[in-house]
């Protein structure tokens, strides 16, 4: 009966250390991905967050760019009729000013050379 008694604990012993095993292995798995996952969305926001920082800076550096050179031209525009004695009317002026279209400003600019009269400029567009 000792004989039997021991075995049964040894056995017993292994059977629960082999479960233990087991379970703490699955336990640190499921806490391991829980803990990677944390880290990893942790890491991918940020390196979201610098990406569309960086995105943001090139695509307001790009607009304001454009901006400026629109309203140089807008300005060198109005300084060229004025330069030439072309009249130009204060509702003119606004309407020269308030053109953000780049490529609409070069054709008036390039009209502006030759005309004699602000109203040319607007004919065709």
């Amino acid at each position: 009966r000792a004989e039997g008694l021991d075995e049964g604990k040894k056995l017993g012993h292994t059977e629960g250390l082999d479960e233990g095993i087991e379970l703490g292995h699955a336990n640190g798995l499921t806490e391991g991905i829980e803990l990677g996952h944390a880290d990893g969305l942790t890491e991918g926001i940020e390196l979201g967050r610098t990406k569309g920082v960086l995105e943001g800076i090139e695509l307001g550096r790009t607009k304001g760019l454009t901006e400026g050179v629109v309203r140089g031209l807008s300005r060198a525009l109005l300084d060229l009729l004025r330069h030439r004695a072309v009249p130009i009317s204060e509702e003119q002026s606004k309407r020269i000013l308030a053109i953000r279209d780049e490529h609409v400003l070069q054709q008036w600019f390039a009209r502006a050379v030759t005309i004699t009269s602000a109203d040319e400029l607007f004919d065709t567009v």
